[in-house]
């Protein structure tokens, strides 16, 4: 506790994006008439390239004093680092402090995901019978990666529905970022087989 208030540590990265702030001011918002603040640490990287850069800014978690704190969240999709992620959570293992994974799942926290397999199976069905497309690409995020896997396996589902064939030939890889994303396109476009539709695992 500080100041006689509960205190929420949240980790992430890229707080200038209007959706984590807006994330932000609701939790904090939720959490003060129950006694609780929250202390934001944050990265402007996500931390995926691991650079010395990274390094350097995933120092600002080793500032979190876990005796003030009562429990700590982080996004697991906003810090892709998994070694930064294990240290928070072994760090609060050791300080009995409650952690809390946000939009994803990790061994020894409380996991909190959301229901994104009813709007990307929206998504699909929409282009199907709204849009009449039977030609697909999708560009999955890292492969074997949880949310990635079940957005596949909702796309080739909703495409079964309409017996429309999609095999591997139809997927390509973005890591969730820009530049991959980009050469994807960019190889389909070379092997001349552009379809009607490319289908994201994420806006990038």
């Amino acid at each position: 506790m500080l100041y006689g208030y509960h205190i929420c540590a949240v980790c992430m990265s890229h707080l200038h994006e209007d959706v984590l702030r807006e994330f932000l001011a609701a939790f904090s918002d939720a959490a003060a008439p129950l006694g609780w603040r929250v202390l934001v640490f944050a990265t402007g990287s996500d931390l995926y390239w691991k650079t010395q850069q990274d390094a350097g800014q995933a120092t600002i978690f080793e500032l979190i004093d876990m005796e003030s704190i009562d429990a700590l969240c982080y996004f697991e999709d906003k810090l892709l680092d998994p070694a930064v992620k294990d240290r928070l959570t072994e760090r609060c293992r050791e300080n009995a402090v409650p952690v809390f994974t946000l939009n994803g799942e990790r061994e020894g926290t409380c996991s909190i995901t959301f229901d994104y397999e009813r709007g990307f199976a929206g998504v699909v069905h929409h282009l199907i019978e709204h849009h009449g497309v039977t030609d697909f690409h999708y560009i999955s995020g890292m492969k074997d990666n949880d949310f990635a896997k079940t957005r596949e396996d909702v796309m080739r589902r909703a495409l079964a529905e309409h017996g429309i064939p999609f095999t591997d030939e139809n997927i390509s890889y973005g890591d969730f970022w820009a530049v991959p994303a980009r050469a994807a396109v960019k190889k389909l476009v070379e092997e001349h087989r552009v379809p009607k539709a490319i289908v994201c695992a994420n806006d990038s």
